[in-house]
């Protein structure tokens, strides 16, 4: 079964995403990543947060290529996270203050 769309659903589905945001439940960043090592044939990335302790926030993986460009920029992204919710919290600021 699918699951209908709409425009009032999304904006729903939004704010309250925006809300889980707010909360900060996520380990503060910023986040790096570093290669595992696997072979060139199977790429393997840790993400990690620069100030912790060392141990991975999450692995990515290639599955079914062995492009590692690809598999390290999937990775990049999503290290990127904290720094991209930073700025969607900026925008909001910004947003909520033009009417």
């Amino acid at each position: 079964m699918t699951e209908q769309w709409s425009l009032s659903s999304a904006a729903e589905s939004s704010s309250k995403t925006f809300d889980a945001m707010n909360a900060k439940a996520h380990t503060s960043g910023p986040w790096e990543i570093g290669r595992h090592a696997t072979p060139e044939s199977f790429p393997q990335f840790g993400i990690y947060a620069a100030n912790g302790n060392g141990r991975d926030l999450a692995h990515v993986v290639s599955h079914g290529t062995a492009d590692s460009a690809e598999t390290q920029a999937n990775a990049r992204l999503i290290a990127a996270a904290p720094e991209m919710l930073e700025a969607l919290r900026n925008v909001a600021e910004i947003m909520s203050g033009a009417d």
